[in-house]
């Protein structure tokens, strides 16, 4: 243990002190020698070749009882933009982001299911105004789907919102705005904008999208669990039975043929038109309206409750349009803890997100954060300098 009460972690490479820098938010050279056990010579060269990149700069000073303060190096975010693109299956948002997630310039798109080339040159066009408007310089960009992801940027399985799984996604994007693109599923960059705002903390994180279709993302311990082919969270389409009403998917009986927001505007059609008419009719308290979510959330809340016993989660974050609504996240909640052991649902948060409409574009945000300063790749870049 240094003297200071840091415990040396051994020598780090220019990408991993980077995330030294980064999590301390600001940390003197001497804390520094402390954590990464390098000699002096060794941590000052790596930290000019940090700041040659512009990654690293001097502000502020810490705290001392006596003589000079030391100066605290921090990780240098100024000036540096994110372009969020959150997807979902009516409508999309586009904004533009400093790092930190704070949103400089925002608009919301109305979508009409066209393929991904026809969508991503439509959400470009939105975009590129957006960033004239700006005076900073773009870092990467976020992009947020309605489709299994198994990696950033590999769409696995054709879905309505998204029927060309091959297209190139990440290639169409670097070469609109040239820089480093990460695409994920919708309701997982609904749950890592949550698990942010949360403070990333330790354990296990479940978050719920509940809009026109249903998702779920799964962070455990600072990682998003994507499964084999990418379909972790792909809660809409687990069959509750052999027949049923037909899902967009081609089955009969799926979950979200029962309760997703696509089902309520099919059953109350003529009455409904919008999800934003069913929820002022919620408000309202119109029976007919009411009846149905009390029965789709029942069903619902059912099936959450198995992820919840299975997953033993310490927090569940309840999003998209339908479900971030108090009275319905009240509901879910009530359900969940009815289907559940007493031992587990005692130790669960169940609670609608803090975010609201913009917990998808805080997860983009966050999870570009996490690519563009990976330490293999601020490793790469230091490599490339002159």
């Amino acid at each position: 243990m240094g003297e200071r009460g840091i415990e040396p972690r051994g020598a780090a490479s220019c990408g991993a002190l980077l995330q030294e820098i980064r999590e301390a938010d600001g940390i003197t050279r001497q804390d520094l020698l402390q954590v990464t056990g390098m000699s002096r010579s060794t941590l000052y060269q790596r930290l000019d070749l940090l700041e040659r990149a512009g990654l690293i700069h001097e502000a502020g000073q810490e705290s001392s009882s006596g003589g000079r303060p030391p100066k605290l190096v921090r990780f240098d975010d100024r000036d540096r933009l994110v372009l969020t693109l959150d997807v979902g299956q009516t409508r999309a948002t586009v904004s533009v982001c400093r790092l930190d997630g704070t949103v400089l310039a925002g608009t919301e798109v109305t979508l009409e299911h066209p393929g991904p080339a026809e969508l991503l040159a439509r959400l470009s066009s939105v975009a590129d105004p957006l960033l004239a408007e700006q005076s900073g310089r773009l870092i990467g960009v976020g992009l947020g789907i309605p489709a299994p992801v198994q990696a950033p940027g590999d769409v696995r399985w054709p879905t309505v919102a998204m029927p060309d799984a091959g297209y190139p996604l990440v290639d169409d994007l670097v070469r609109r705005f040239k820089v480093p693109t990460c695409v994920e599923n919708d309701a997982r960059v609904l749950t890592l904008g949550e698990y942010a705002a949360a403070g990333g903390r330790d354990g296990i994180f479940l978050g719920i999208k509940y809009a026109s279709g249903l998702g779920a993302g799964v962070v455990t311990h600072g990682q998003m669990l994507r499964g084999s082919i990418g379909a972790t969270g792909d809660i809409g389409h687990l069959r509750l039975s052999d027949g049923g009403p037909l899902c967009t998917c081609g089955n009969h009986g799926c979950l979200a043929a029962y309760t997703s927001g696509n089902a309520l505007l099919r059953d109350l059609s003529g009455r409904v038109d919008t999800l934003t008419d069913a929820i002022e009719l919620l408000d309202a308290g119109d029976p007919e309206v009411t009846e149905w979510f009390d029965t789709a959330i029942r069903t619902f809340g059912h099936t959450l409750a198995g992820l919840v016993q299975t997953l033993n989660p310490d927090e569940v974050v309840f999003g998209g349009y339908l479900g971030r609504h108090p009275w319905i996240s009240d509901r879910l909640a009530t359900a969940i803890r009815d289907f559940t052991l007493h031992r587990v649902n005692e130790n669960t948060v169940l609670r609608p997100g803090s975010q609201g409409a913009l917990a998808g574009t805080l997860g983009l945000v966050w999870l570009v954060n996490k690519t563009v300063y990976a330490p293999e790749r601020v490793n790469e870049l230091i490599a490339d300098l002159p």
